[in-house]
């Protein structure tokens, strides 16, 4: 009790003692200590936050690949701003606007992830999709159809891919050649009967075997397809020899702002070669890679982990990229599970949206037009690459 009592060696007064109130701040108290807080929120993300894009003066036309939804979304950008693509490369996608609008058809049609799976004629397929394209293009909502004819395409299909059918790539190539007159020598299809539904690869760490259609959807199976499409495309320009560059993480908000919901993550990739770096960048060009469904950088990778730089790094496109002046945008979608039944912002694999999620009314079509959201915002992150 001594002890307690030194605690405080002032008299204490007799009698019952009225306590002061506790001190509460004022507006203005309550008003710094929110500014203080939201202060701090805004140095931590800040520091936390990736840099936006560099500006390399890269060139104005682009190439594209993708496999799967992302093979869609590069068949959807090379029509949609087809005067800005030299060329396009697509693994396991189909042709524009496969599923109109309709998820039910994204599920059984252009790709086989539902209860059933609905048989595909190549020939009606691309035929709908032209005249999907054709009535757009008359309305202003995408680029002049003419501008499809000068561009080359390089198509890849596996005869063991259960997800999307061999013959969607086939109709990929008719919408082409049959529905937009681009002359059959720009158009290669590459189909290999032994692969599954991934991005086949020679000798990539991790890679699952050729036949496989399972995560993460990198498949050995002796076949560089980056270097293959990517020869194709730009012929003449693409070497693989040593040389340095550099994989960054760059912040992807800045090319969202100001557009509709895009389901995209805050942070995507670009890898860029040395040479083209600022000061040295003329003639540099920017291919655009869109990664396929459970790919992204935030996907789980069925470990309890999420795929982070995993197919960033392993597709095998930088290793070309490094000598042939070519910079690497990669994208990314963030998976993303409202738990409801209704389609709009529904997307827990982060596909690429080919059939309407980012759209309150997919039937509309909006998705695969200039107003896209997720074109939009690729289109700026080009757009700023090219600055």
């Amino acid at each position: 009790m001594q002890a307690l009592r030194g605690i405080d060696h002032a008299p204490r007064p007799r009698g019952r003692q009225r306590r002061a109130p506790p001190s509460v701040p004022g507006a203005a108290g309550w008003a710094h200590r929110a500014l203080v807080v939201l202060g701090l929120v805004a140095a931590f993300s800040a520091a936390a936050a990736p840099p936006a894009l560099p500006a390399l003066g890269a060139a104005r036309e682009i190439t594209l690949s993708g496999l799967s939804s992302g093979g869609y979304a590069a068949a959807q950008f090379a029509v949609v701003h087809g005067k800005d693509v030299r060329g396009v490369g697509v693994i396991a996608g189909g042709p524009y606007d496969c599923a109109m609008g309709d998820l039910a058809e994204a599920m059984t049609r252009c790709a086989c992830t539902g209860d059933r799976c609905a048989a595909t004629t190549p020939s009606v397929l691309a035929t709908r999709s032209a005249l999907r394209a054709r009535g757009k293009a008359s309305l202003g909502r995408i680029d002049p159809l003419d501008a499809l004819k000068r561009q080359r395409v390089w198509l890849f299909s596996g005869g063991v891919d259960d997800t999307v059918p061999a013959a969607n790539v086939k109709a990929l190539r008719d919408f082409y050649v049959e529905g937009m007159g681009t002359p059959a020598a720009h158009v290669h299809l590459e189909h290999r009967p032994e692969a599954g539904h991934g991005l086949p690869v020679d000798d990539a760490p991790g890679a699952g075997a050729c036949g496989v259609s399972a995560p993460p959807f990198i498949n050995d199976c002796d076949f560089d397809a980056a270097g293959q499409l990517l020869g194709w495309l730009l012929p003449g320009t693409v070497h693989k020899t040593p040389a340095a560059g550099e994989l960054l993480a760059f912040d992807q908000r800045p090319y969202l702002r100001g557009l509709a919901w895009t389901g995209l993550a805050n942070e995507g990739f670009v890898y860029v070669p040395a040479s083209c770096r600022a000061g040295r960048s003329a003639g540099c060009r920017v291919h655009v890679v869109f990664h396929g469904c459970r790919q992204a950088s935030l996907s789980d990778d069925g470990s309890g982990g999420t795929v982070g730089r995993s197919f960033v790094e392993r597709a095998g496109f930088n290793a070309w990229a490094a000598s042939s002046r070519l910079i690497v945008l990669y994208p990314q979608v963030m998976p993303h599970d409202t738990g409801l039944p209704l389609p709009y912002r529904l997307n827990p694999r982060a596909c690429w949206d080919f059939w309407g999620y980012t759209s309150r009314t997919p039937w509309a079509g909006t998705q695969v037009t200039h107003e896209a959201p997720q074109i939009r915002a690729v289109r700026a992150m080009v757009r700023a690459l090219q600055r």
